[in-house]
């Protein structure tokens, strides 16, 4: 059946070619209707604070092995601990800060982690543990939690381990025993003996 041109009811001119014809033009080949133009796209913003790239947090191991970090530590943002048959004794009297707020992530098997604050930071511990535990100890001499100033964080999970915070107001190396061993028992008694 052949198809003829015609007029449809308003009088304009219709095409009679199939639109699957192969003499159907192309769609680059059509006229381009301006008013059916694509608004033009502002150009790209930067990306959301959130999505942007940052580097990992350092990240520390333990196995069959300990962590220790002392003095001379500048503490990022966020630190990450990982622990297997290991330890690990932080030290933030001696260390320098990167920022008003840190987390401290440990996660281990059969391990033991010792974090020590001084008394001025506050403090916010809570981590997921089996077989363990999860705590903050003050000094005999620590101030109550304060109200401001830098807060670190310490999250993570343990299984078979432990976590234990210890404030004090003790310098390094002047602790108590469970702080910082026999040299902190012994800089105590001198201390007492001297005055």
């Amino acid at each position: 059946m052949a198809l003829a041109a015609g007029r449809d009811e308003t009088g304009e001119v219709s095409d009679p070619t199939p639109q699957d014809s192969p003499i159907w033009p192309a769609p680059q080949d059509r006229p381009v209707d301006p008013s059916a133009a694509t608004p033009p796209q502002p150009p790209p913003s930067a990306p959301p604070e959130a999505t942007r790239h940052t580097s990992p947090p350092p990240t520390r191991w333990g196995v069959l092995g300990d962590v220790k970090r002392g003095e001379g530590w500048v503490l990022a943002e966020r630190e990450v601990v990982n622990l297997v048959l290991g330890n690990a004794r932080l030290d933030l009297r001696a260390a320098t800060l990167s920022g008003p707020e840190t987390t401290i992530v440990i996660q281990g098997m059969m391990c033991d982690a010792k974090i020590i604050v001084p008394d001025t930071w506050r403090v916010d511990c809570d981590g997921t543990t089996i077989m363990g535990e999860f705590e903050v100890k003050s000094d005999d001499a620590a101030a109550p939690q304060p109200q401001s100033g830098p807060v670190v964080r310490i999250r993570g999970g343990v299984f078979m381990g432990s976590v234990k915070v210890f404030r004090t107001p003790a310098p390094v190396g002047e602790g108590g025993f469970s702080i910082d061993g026999m040299a902190g028992w012994k800089a105590r008694r001198r201390r007492r003996s001297q005055g």
